[in-house]
């Protein structure tokens, strides 16, 4: 069993993997509940999205326990949602970045929402889909987080993260249509570590999991990456799919 660390010695070799334009979100439930998209270099910390993209995001919602799905309402800037706040529970946050070719043109420039179709001469084509998830807990550490919520890519936490705790292994399995993805590459970062750098990888088991273990407290977020061929090689050349899922480890 591999036992991956996040950790600025041992992963260094990693470190030059960068984390650009990554896809996470956060919440907490206070006098009110907000939810920050996340879309950028530096996590935990959300910055303005490019109005370009900004519909390329569906609206997060929040998921309860009994399957129940929360709307939330977007409220100043762009990245930031709201609704009531929320009773003690645990809850899921849930996001879609939805599907979008980006194409480079024999120029070098990129192109979104057009495919090898619509660009003459086009280099190199890739369709690509993000899912995020990320854990509200109110008091309380239901388990109902280690159930898939079928998103294409995800990222199943194999206990509820207010049970992690630094020093001690945990694991988290990596799905791809509502099966266990065998050698999905694994990348890892936390608040504090250097922008655009990956502090942690690996790569899944047959099962699907990896076992990581925490060195440090504080927001963490894990990003699965699957990258396949297109189904129409004359409309595009690549699928990739990235997951994400940010939690907070207490100690």
């Amino acid at each position: 069993m591999k036992i991956n660390l996040f950790a600025f010695l041992v992963l260094a070799a990693f470190s030059s993997h960068a984390l650009a334009h990554d896809f996470w979100l956060l919440g907490d439930s206070k006098e009110v509940t907000s939810v920050d998209i996340g879309f950028g270099h530096d996590f935990p910390n959300p910055e303005k999205i490019d109005e370009k993209r900004v519909n390329n995001f569906e609206t997060p919602y929040i998921l309860t326990k009994s399957g129940e799905k929360l709307s939330l309402k977007q409220s100043g800037e762009n990245y930031h949602y709201e609704r009531a706040k929320l009773e003690d529970g645990t809850y899921l946050i849930i996001g879609e970045y939805k599907p979008t070719f980006w194409t480079e043109a024999s120029d070098g420039t990129w192109h979104m929402n057009k495919n090898k179709k619509d660009i003459k001469g086009a280099k190199f084509c890739r369709h690509a889909t993000m899912s995020a998830k990320g854990i509200i807990n109110l008091n309380a550490k239901d388990d109902f987080v280690t159930n898939p919520t079928n998103q294409r890519l995800e990222i199943v936490p194999l206990d509820n993260p207010a049970n992690f705790k630094v020093g001690v292994p945990f694991k988290v399995k990596v799905l791809f249509e509502g099966k266990p993805l065998k050698e999905a590459v694994v990348n890892g970062t936390f608040e504090g570590f250097l922008k655009e750098k990956s502090a942690f990888h690996g790569e899944t088991e047959d099962d699907g999991t990896t076992e990581v273990l925490a060195l440090k407290p504080g927001k963490w977020m894990l990003e699965a990456v699957y990258k396949f061929a297109f189904s129409d090689p004359k409309i595009c050349d690549e699928e990739k799919a990235k997951a994400t899922f940010a939690f907070e480890i207490k100690e």
